[in-house]
């Protein structure tokens, strides 16, 4: 096969998996309930890791397009750890870890109680502190390092 038949092929791939995250995903959306802010983060780091596989497959050798156009598990698992550490995240900003101008910013509802369930019950506080958390979902998957050099700095200053 030639270089543009594998890459062909892994598009055709990446299409199936894209089309099945969304609509899994937007089903999970229409009853997560309190869990949809967490839901819209993990469909944002899957877009992020889907980009992030398509924008590198020009850099890859024929040699490694020729592996990847065979292989499912290496087309689903980035834009599956992009989604779960864009969930990661979310977590951090809900803790205040991280804050400021560029982040969004997290208020609790009202009427939930301080409980473990209160972290699905978080919203932003406006339009573009969604705009910010979809934005940096989309980062955390398409930039698995942003997540984990995050988690290192943290890690340092404990």
């Amino acid at each position: 096969m030639t270089r543009a038949n594998h890459l062909e092929r892994i598009w055709k791939k990446l299409g199936i998996v894209i089309l099945f995250i969304l609509v899994v995903m937007s089903v999970v959306m229409n009853y997560a309930g309190d869990a949809r802010i967490l839901s819209m983060m993990f469909i944002a780091g899957n877009l992020g890791g889907y980009c992030a596989i398509h924008r590198s497959l020009f850099d890859y050798s024929d040699d490694d397009l020729a592996q990847l156009s065979q292989s499912w598990f290496a087309l689903i698992l980035p834009p599956l750890i992009g989604g779960i550490l864009s969930m990661v995240l979310y977590v951090i900003f809900i803790s205040g870890i991280i804050s400021g101008e560029l982040f969004p910013t997290i208020v609790k509802d009202e009427d939930i109680p301080n409980s473990f369930d209160a972290i699905f019950s978080q919203h932003a506080e406006g339009p573009s502190d969604y705009a910010k958390l979809i934005f940096w979902g989309f980062v955390a998957g398409f930039n698995e390092k942003y997540v984990t050099n995050i988690i290192d700095s943290i890690k340092t200053k404990a």
